[in-house]
Formats: structure tokens, C-alpha cells, sequence
């Protein structure tokens, strides 16, 4: 700010220079394609080298594309300034990609006749003219990766930095009312694995056989109840074929269902954690109560008796407790790991006071 005198009817234009700090450098883009071409070659003679070639496509298709958009708004500072903030987070993530194992490492659902779902495009040119479908875009879903397309139908696939999506599109002139229909297939990734479900109910078993006997019993209840409710849901929802669409919005409502059972199993295992503590505590405890109780009893006879008891017998009393308490704590501990030896991996079931006819 400054203060300005403006005379009658006078206008003023000041022209305020800054360093322009809304671009995505080609530098930093460039040493992202660097590490991308790194960590594939780190992978050339594995399993995943296939996978992560199309993995590196999209990669720098992102990259590539976010560049191209950047260009055309260069001398729209506004709208580059608006648009940075979505094109900065899409480098951040594309770089953690680039530069993680778990990502080059990680497998592409398997792309099974069963397993591969048909994304219909119906096109019509409603018009007198001949009409190019290179104008249209059609956007997939947001899930979908370009190593998830088994099947483009010569379609060329593209990305969008702005909705973080792809979406493909194709030089094709229809005529006149002419009307076409494609089917891109892809590969089915709205399913959570029933890995991931056995998972959660091995979990579950394991920590309420340890919990059901203890004062969290009741509490360990309600949360297997709930576990048990949730991954039913799931399994019973993907069990039934749906249209695409509707597979993609019962995913979505599945993957809620996931993550509440998940925190509940949670949960479950900080209860066992708050029980194994105590019981760690416990004897520590108790042996320094006992040591304060000698240390007491042992003001208490130097005032009646006028002398303190030996220090040889004070120190047998208190080794010889701790011994007492050290044994008592082998062998609760014994019983507790047997006891966590012996859950078996049968079904997940609710307590009987919890069950329903």
C-alpha cells in the first residue's frame, strides 16, 4: 500500500513486478522422469517390469499433460494462479509414486475374463454435418489407471491434471444420425479383497479370546458384533453381479463398511494392549507397595522397640518377596501364552449372550 493524490478526474495505472512463483518448473518435472526411469530399471527383471512400464506411461502422461496445460494459460496469470494449487498437488503425488517401492512393487488386479468389467461409450452426431469425435472427451472413473485398460477400442488415452482423471477420446468422423457404441474394458479394482476381509477376522478371533474373560469382555462384544455386521455387508454385496454403475457405487458404500471395521478391530487390539500393560505393571507394583509397607514396619518397630531391625534380615524380607512375586508373574504369564497359542482360526462368531435368533 501507499498513499496516492489523485487529482480530479485523474487516473493512475502502477505496475507491481514479483517473482512468478505459480509454474511448475521443466527442471523439477524433468528430475521426476528421472527417478521414474530409475526405480522401473530397479525392477527390470521381476515380475512387475511389465506392469510398471504402463505404470511409467501414465505417470509421465500426467506429467506431460500438466506441463501442456500450464502453457496454455501462461499469460492468463489469474487462472495459472487458480489452477497451480490442483497442479502442484498432482506433482507431489506423482512424485511419492515415482520414488516408492510399494508402488513399482504392487500388483494390477489380474485381468480374468471374470474380472473385467465393460465400460459402454454410445456416441451420436445429432447433426447435418459430419462430426469429429476428437472434441469429446469421456471421462472415466476416477479409480481407473491406464494399466487398468484391457481394451481401448483405438481409443487414445489421456489425462486431465484438472479433475485428476482420465479420459480417452478418438479421431473418428461420424456422419449425418449416425450413431456408434463401444466397449472399453477394464480391469474390476471396486472389490476389496477377500484377503483383506480374512484379514480383519483372523484379527478379531484372536484378540476377543484373549479379551472375553477379562473386565473388556462386554466392551470386546459390542465390537466384534459390529466387525462381524459390517464385513457381512461386504461379502454379501459382492457376492451379487451388478451393473457397472451400480458395482462402483456399492464399492463405494463398501469401502465405509471396510474402514468402520477396520477401526473397530482397532480398538479390540488397544483393549488387549490396555490388558497386557496392567498386567506387566502389576507385579512392579506390587513389590514396591510391599517395600514401602517394610519401610513402615520397620519406622514402626524402631519406635516401639527403640532399635531398627538388621539390615541383613531387612533385605532377606524384601529379596524373598520379590522371588515370591517374580515366580507368581512366570507363571501367569505361562498360562496367558498358552492361552494365546490356543485360539483357532474358526469362524467369526459372535459371543452367545450377543447372538440373535
Amino acid at each position: 500500500h501507499k498513499d496516492v493524490v489523485l487529482g480530479p478526474k485523474e487516473t493512475k495505472t502502477f505496475k507491481v513486478r514479483m517473482k512468478d512463483i505459480w509454474t511448475i518448473s521443466s527442471q523439477s518435472v524433468n528430475e521426476i522422469k528421472q527417478q521414474i526411469d530409475e526405480n522401473l530399471n530397479r525392477i527390470k527383471d521381476t515380475e512387475y517390469y511389465e506392469t510398471g512400464k504402463i505404470k511409467k506411461e501414465g505417470l509421465i502422461q500426467r506429467l506431460d499433460s500438466i506441463l501442456k496445460d500450464q502453457e496454455l494459460y501462461a499469460a492468463n496469470v489469474e487462472e495459472r494462479i487458480n489452477r497451480f494449487s490442483v497442479f502442484i498437488d498432482e506433482v507431489k503425488q506423482i512424485r511419492e509414486n515415482a520414488l516408492s517401492v510399494e508402488f513399482w512393487r504392487s500388483r494390477v488386479p489380474e485381468a480374468k475374463k471374470e474380472n473385467i468389467l465393460d465400460f459402454i461409450i454410445e456416441v451420436e452426431n445429432p447433426t447435418k454435418n459430419d462430426l469429429n469425435l476428437k472434441d469429446q472427451k469421456n471421462y472415466l472413473p476416477t479409480e481407473i489407471k491406464t494399466e487398468h485398460i484391457v481394451n481401448a477400442e483405438n481409443f487414445d488415452i489421456k489425462y486431465d491434471p484438472n479433475r485428476r482423471r482420465l479420459y480417452i477420446t478418438k479421431e473418428e468422423i461420424l456422419k449425418p444420425k449416425e450413431k456408434k457404441r463401444y466397449q472399453i474394458g477394464i480391469i474390476d479394482v471396486w472389490s476389496i479383497a477377500q484377503e483383506k476381509i480374512e484379514d480383519l477376522k483372523d484379527r478379531t478371533r484372536e484378540a476377543y479370546k484373549l479379551l472375553e474373560k477379562t473386565e473388556y469382555g462386554n466392551t470386546a462384544s459390542y465390537l466384534v458384533k459390529n466387525i462381524k455386521e459390517n464385513l457381512t455387508k461386504i461379502e454379501d454385496s459382492q457376492a451379487i453381479k451388478k451393473p457397472i454403475k451400480e458395482h462402483i457405487s456399492a464399492f463405494r458404500l463398501n469401502e465405509q463398511y471396510f474402514a468402520s471395521a477396520q477401526k473397530d478391530v482397532q480398538a479390540l487390539e488397544d483393549l488387549l494392549r490396555a490388558v497386557r500393560e496392567h498386567l506387566e505393571r502389576s507385579p512392579l507394583k506390587n513389590v514396591l507397595q510391599k517395600i514401602t509397607l517394610l519401610n513402615t514396619i520397620a519406622a514402626i518397630a524402631a519406635a516401639i522397640f527403640g532399635e531398627k531391625p538388621l539390615i541383613t534380615t531387612f533385605w532377606k524380607i524384601i529379596i524373598g518377596i520379590i522371588i515370591f512375586v517374580g515366580i507368581l508373574t512366570i507363571i501367569h504369564f505361562t498360562i496367558w501364552s498358552k492361552r494365546s497359542k490356543g485360539v483357532k482360526k474358526e469362524d467369526l462368531e459372535e459371543p452367545t449372550d450377543q447372538k440373535t435368533s
